[in-house]
């Protein structure tokens, strides 16, 4: 399926298919092969916690509101450049 950084490679195994789903293995450098995630979607989830490198917070957590949220700027200079450009 894909190659990691550290030469490790990340395979689906369809001799295990079900319900439209199989299981996917990590072989490593060594020629070893170990279970990695029980589907695609825990596979992503597990390659995006490590390619972040901190901790993803679980569940439904609260999206902080910023206090002061910025005010639309004005027409921007382009496109007034534009209009008084294309009124000649």
């Amino acid at each position: 399926m894909c190659d990691a950084d550290f030469g490790e490679t990340f395979y689906f195994d369809y001799t295990q298919f079900r319900d439209g789903e199989c299981p996917l293995y990590v072989m490593l450098p060594s020629g070893d092969s170990e279970y990695y995630a029980s589907n695609f979607y825990e596979f992503l989830c597990k390659r995006i916690k490590e390619s972040v490198g901190a901790e993803i917070p679980e569940g439904n957590q609260p999206i902080e509101k910023i206090e002061n949220t910025p005010t639309p700027p004005p027409i921007p200079f382009y496109k007034r450049f534009w209009k008084k450009l294309w009124k000649r």
